[in-house]
């Protein structure tokens, strides 16, 4: 066993770091590069690239549970679905969990009241992280 191999252990970022799976591994380079372009070359502000993000997410959400069944034939896993121990979905969600189950709720939740504050808030958070520096916003 090499020295590298020793220093990563085991597992899936040991894998990815030795290109052990190609593919995952292109994906992640790619995506970081990616990123890394658009904070630091295009100069784009951490805070309002992060709410767009999830903006997009919700909005997505949103659209495949109310208009899905016309345009797709896999329907979304609603919230009590997601909260059993077995689900893949939980799996993945294991370690954000409290936050995308939140905007889950909300996105898919019938209250349109409660999804509408939820995008004024993350569009206020949007508008003033593209005034003000992450740094600042992390230090008030």
């Amino acid at each position: 066993m090499s020295l590298v191999t020793q220093m990563l252990g085991e597992g899936e970022v040991a894998d990815l770091c030795l290109w052990e799976n190609k593919i995952k591994s292109g994906i992640t380079l790619v995506m970081a590069t990616l990123i890394w372009f658009l904070l630091e070359i295009m100069e784009t502000p951490f805070v309002p690239f992060l709410c767009s993000i999830l903006l997009l997410l919700m909005l997505l959400l949103f659209l495949w549970v109310k208009f899905g069944q016309i345009l797709f034939t896999r329907r979304p896993p609603t919230p009590e679905e997601i909260k059993q121990e077995d689900s893949p979905v939980r799996a993945l969600f294991s370690k954000i969990e409290g936050l995308l189950f939140m905007l889950y709720e909300i996105a898919y939740g019938e209250n349109i009241k409660t999804f509408l504050t939820a995008l004024l808030y993350v569009v206020i958070v949007d508008t003033v992280g593209s005034y003000i520096n992450l740094l600042t916003i992390l230090y008030i």
